[in-house]
């Protein structure tokens, strides 16, 4: 592992954070690295990250927790409770489902984080990657697993499917193969690549989660038009 990678894996830690202003502050310092200083590449295409949202569970700061309702709101948070999610700097795909075995991505029920836990404090940490450059780019989770997986044509609309989850048997070993791998290695893999230019990002209310517990936390990150 080179110094970068170090350093990014580093950042990729929110175990000293005391409170929910910190969750957000450090939050918006590791989207500014990612967005600005790497690439994502799939196989010979590279990416840059457009938008991007944080699903934390921290003891006593920020349980964001889907798993356990609140006892006097009836509401439960948005994050998953993976034990993939434990650690920092891999891979992690995931469908809506939930519990300790793990299925691969279903038909338009899908995305991929980078994982930023910790086991030891257990905080649970997911990134997920919510937009990404590309011909004909669309914001959307299952879009950019798509456009990962296969290319530009992965933004354009799918049709429903039961068989094999809707992927490829190709799509599908690699999506078993990189799964809770390192996001410096493999076929899919992030790399350096610091814009000159750097951009500036909003920071805005997560996508789908209306009803959840920090439903109104700024914890999505969109690069600026």
């Amino acid at each position: 592992m080179d110094k970068k990678q170090a350093h990014l894996l580093t950042m990729l830690d929110f175990s000293h954070v005391k409170n929910v202003h910190e969750v957000r502050e450090h939050a918006a310092e590791i989207a500014f690295e990612i967005m600005n200083n790497w690439e994502l590449v799939s196989f010979d295409q590279t990416r840059r990250i457009l938008a991007l949202e944080f699903y934390l569970i921290i003891p006593k700061i920020f349980e964001d927790d889907s798993t356990v309702t609140d006892l006097v709101t009836g509401i439960k948070g948005a994050a998953h409770k993976r034990f993939e999610q434990l650690t920092p700097g891999c891979f992690y795909f995931h469908t809506k489902s939930k519990g300790e075995k793990w299925s691969p991505p279903i038909f338009n029920r899908h995305g991929v984080d980078i994982t930023c836990g910790d086991k030891e404090k257990e905080i649970y940490g997911g990134i997920l990657l919510r937009h990404l450059s590309g011909a004909n780019n669309q914001d959307g989770s299952g879009r950019a697993l798509r456009a990962i997986l296969r290319g530009d044509k992965g933004f354009d609309p799918i049709q429903s499917s039961s068989k094999d989850f809707g992927w490829s048997e190709q799509e599908l070993a690699l999506i078993k193969k990189m799964h809770h791998q390192s996001i410096f290695d493999g076929d899919i893999r992030f790399v350096w690549a610091p814009l000159e230019n750097k951009v500036e990002l909003k920071r805005l209310t997560r996508i789908g989660i209306d009803k959840t517990k920090f439903a109104n936390e700024l914890l999505r990150f969109v690069v600026k038009s």
